[in-house]
């Protein structure tokens, strides 16, 4: 996901803040915490590019990997981003592509899994 456009940088703090958080929840089906959400807009700057990506894995070589620049900065924001837990986590990756900055988040979210079930399923009487 990309956010690019000039009104984006023309409005206040506050109202880019309030996007910026309408953007997360959309692209994380508001997985992230609120917490989570404000460390993410206080590591951006408004004025700036910004790419998000969800990742599969939140360890640094496979973030570092998808990028198409040869010195990365990575700096982050929230979570183990070694790979160790399975809780989120994300990254602001800095490079130059092309003599232009790229200024990408990354976001990981463990995948959901289902929560075991301590009763059996009840099954349906058939209708008489």
């Amino acid at each position: 996901m990309l956010l690019k456009n000039k009104i984006f940088q023309l409005q206040t703090k506050l109202e880019n803040q309030r996007k910026l958080e309408i953007v997360l929840r959309q692209l994380t089906g508001d997985r992230l915490t609120s917490e989570q959400r404000h460390l993410i807009g206080e590591a951006i700057v408004f004025y700036r590019q910004y790419h998000f990506r969800l990742c599969r894995s939140s360890s640094l070589p496979t973030i570092t990997s998808q990028q198409q620049c040869g010195r990365a900065v990575i700096r982050p924001i929230f979570g183990d981003l070694e790979g160790r837990t399975n809780e989120p986590a994300a990254a602001l990756v800095r490079c130059s592509v092309q003599g232009e900055e790229q200024n990408t988040v990354y976001i990981y979210l463990p995948v959901e899994k289902e929560e075991p079930r301590d009763e059996p399923r009840k099954e349906k009487a058939p209708d008489q």
